[in-house]
């Protein structure tokens, strides 16, 4: 007799499905996993992890953990920023800047408007977290990114101008490339 498929995925760690674990379920180790995700580039992965800490944060004890990561961060690493947030959110139970939680939402619909609200406010107190937004996977989270940049004033800072030129190699929209060249020096 062959095991179901729910049997498999609990056995095999690895291939566990990050959408749907109930929070009793979690144990340090998939902490561990969802903070290691949080080190690496913007993906989809990324923004589930975000989100997956910020809703454990109240029944998991994951502190020492994040605090642990993050004392060993570069001060420079846009990592550091988010980890920071999350810190602060577990610290308080509230987001010192709302919108945080929704630029790292893993619905690219809601980090579009995220970006679109930090423009509309004039805000660059997101601009630390919203830079890495500059590589998500969506052309729509990365359009609104690079007009942030541009209708804020801050196409030319030395950051921003070093993040366009590594994304103008990847860049597959024409739209965004063509944008992002009119605006390196």
């Amino acid at each position: 007799m062959t095991p179901s498929l729910r049997h498999v995925i609990w056995n095999k760690e690895d291939d566990l499905n990050w959408d749907i674990i109930e929070i009793s379920k979690v144990n340090n180790k998939m902490i561990k996993r969802l903070i290691e995700n949080l080190k690496k580039d913007i993906s989809e992965r990324f923004f589930i992890s975000f989100e997956s800490l910020i809703k454990i944060s109240r029944e998991k004890d994951i502190k020492k953990m994040l605090v642990d990561s993050f004392r060993v961060m570069d001060d420079h690493d846009w990592h550091r920023d988010l980890f920071k947030c999350i810190l602060k959110y577990i610290k308080n139970k509230e987001l010192k800047h709302p919108l945080a939680y929704q630029l790292y939402n893993p619905d690219f619909i809601k980090r579009v408007r995220a970006i679109l609200q930090a423009e509309h406010d004039r805000s660059l107190e997101y601009k630390r977290i919203i830079l890495p937004l500059l590589e998500d996977p969506d052309d729509s989270v990365r359009w609104a990114a690079l007009n942030y940049f541009i209708n804020l004033g801050q196409v030319d800072e030395r950051e921003i101008q070093n993040k366009l030129k590594i994304r103008k190699q990847k860049e597959v929209n024409k739209t965004i490339l063509k944008k992002i060249t009119q605006n390196l020096k």
